[in-house]
């Protein structure tokens, strides 16, 4: 495959894989119940040019320890298109980077365009990485595309040093996962030593310096969060029940379903290959980066999706090299053109197994947003201080009600206490847990709604009497109003 046919196909992938998510991004007025954190972060810039720490409407009050960067980048398009739909639209533009970075990342890797174009339809098409943050305006999709820039820049260290060192800051100043790529760099550096391959002096300058500029920028980031919350801040001090809850349904079925099966096969064979047919410096840093990925996962150090989308990712670029192999093998036949009927009887099948569940996902990514319900309910809980499901906190944060709970628990006190009053609150038989819990947290209202259903199995609250009254409903969500106390009860 020449280099232009190789381009023209990039190109159209990336324009349909854009088109698509633009689509599903659109076809709705909302964001996420999550997305509406970005949301606040964002309007909170543009009013004030400052971002947003001291937070009334969080937890009854809490700090935010969070880089802005990301955000000021979202600004301006905001104050252009609004803030909802600019959390639409630019985020999947940033997120397309990463499917350009795979190719290239993959024709470094492999040296082969058929190879590198086939390892980037799987990266694109697979289901979890093709339905992530649609519709959720998530920092991650700029992080990722960050971390594989200096993945790219690093195959190449003195050649593309400025662009190191600038995709190098920009991560460090947008996310943690400049971590985790340092920790990629040390396997590497580890897996070239145990090989006894050289590896340049740049590669060791590049690790100080990405350590020192990462480790700055979140001491001044994050400077709060660890010297309040000491090494439990690296799990970002996520309640128990919500960490093990995250990592649980996560088995070697559900990623075989959400990476896809070709991915794993083909870089499974690819890291054999390297390790032990034929050493390759850059089949090995991805490999490097592989496995800190992995190892990050394994030890809950990463969100399980972003961990997962990043993972998805490299596998893609290091099956080029086992792509290219097998071509290569084909070429040694005495049918060489066989091999453009096999690749596409595999990549048919891969297309066919993938492309539905990928519709199916982000489908579902666009549905889970709030319904018109939610809308009238958080007009009427303006200015109030109320009881949510936690996946709703931010959602009515941004309309301009305190919630008791939400899924940012970094700088939180007793988050671990408040995500088990919560459940203990919509669990109760009796309505004494109930008034103690709201003359300790200070809410006025508990809104029941249909995610408060499902996430605590309950048809309807089961300990409603005289010191609770029906004060807003709607078909879908009932509001009551708490109007005893402890010693009236």
């Amino acid at each position: 495959m020449n280099k232009r046919l190789a381009g023209t196909l990039l190109a159209i992938l990336i324009i349909v894989i854009g088109g698509l998510r633009l689509t599903f991004a659109l076809s709705t007025d909302s964001l996420t119940f999550d997305g509406y954190q970005h949301a606040r972060f964002v309007e909170q810039i543009l009013e004030t040019g400052t971002p947003l720490r001291e937070d009334l409407l969080s937890f009854g009050g809490r700090e935010h320890a969070y880089s802005p960067l990301y955000y000021y980048f979202i600004a301006p398009f905001a104050l252009v298109m609004g803030v909802e739909l600019a959390l639409k639209t630019v985020p999947n533009i940033f997120y397309l980077a990463a499917i350009a970075l795979v190719y290239l990342i993959a024709y470094e890797v492999s040296r082969n365009r058929t190879a590198s174009i086939l390892a980037t339809i799987l990266a694109a098409v697979t289901p979890i990485t093709f339905s992530q943050y649609i519709n959720n305006g998530s920092p991650y999709t700029l992080a990722i595309p960050l971390f594989l820039g200096i993945t790219y820049a690093l195959l190449k260290p003195e050649k593309r040093l400025p662009l190191l060192v600038v995709l190098g800051i920009a991560l460090g100043l947008v996310s943690p996962l400049a971590l985790l790529l340092l920790g990629g760099i040390i396997i590497f550096l580890i897996i070239m030593s145990l090989e006894g391959m050289k590896t340049e002096e740049s590669y060791l300058e590049i690790l100080f310096f990405l350590l020192f500029f990462s480790l700055w920028s979140i001491m001044v980031l994050f400077k709060e969060v660890f010297f309040s919350k000491g090494i439990a801040s690296i799990w970002a001090y996520i309640p128990s029940s919500i960490l093990t809850s995250y990592y649980s349904s996560f088995t070697l079925i559900t990623a075989i379903a959400t990476i896809g099966a070709l991915p794993l096969i083909f870089a499974s064979h690819a890291a054999h290959h390297t390790l032990f047919v034929r050493r390759k410096k850059n089949a090995i840093l991805v490999l490097g980066m592989i496995l800190a990925v992995t190892s990050a996962l394994i030890a809950k150090l990463v969100p399980l999706e972003s961990g997962i989308v990043l993972l998805t990712f490299l596998l893609s670029i290091l099956s080029a090299h086992s792509i290219s192999i097998l071509l290569g093998y084909f070429e040694k036949t005495k049918a060489p053109r066989l091999q453009y009927f096999a690749l596409s009887i595999v990549l048919f099948f891969f297309l066919f197994a993938s492309l539905f569940p990928a519709l199916s996902l982000a489908q579902d990514a666009t549905e889970n947003i709030p319904s018109q319900d939610h809308y009238s309910v958080a007009e009427f809980l303006r200015n109030e201080t109320v009881l949510a499901a936690p996946q709703e906190g931010f959602f009515f944060q941004y309309h301009a009600a305190a919630t008791m709970t939400d899924l940012d628990f970094l700088l939180v006190e007793d988050a671990e206490q408040r995500y088990e009053m919560t459940e203990e609150v919509y669990r109760a038989r009796f309505v004494l847990p109930v008034l103690e819990a709201s003359e300790k947290y200070g809410f006025e209202y508990i809104v029941f709604s249909e995610i408060a259903k499902q996430e605590y199995a309950r048809e309807q609250l089961l300990f409603l009497g005289n010191c609770l009254r029906p004060a807003y409903g709607t078909e879908s969500i009932e509001v009551f109003e708490v109007i005893c106390d402890v010693k009236k009860s």
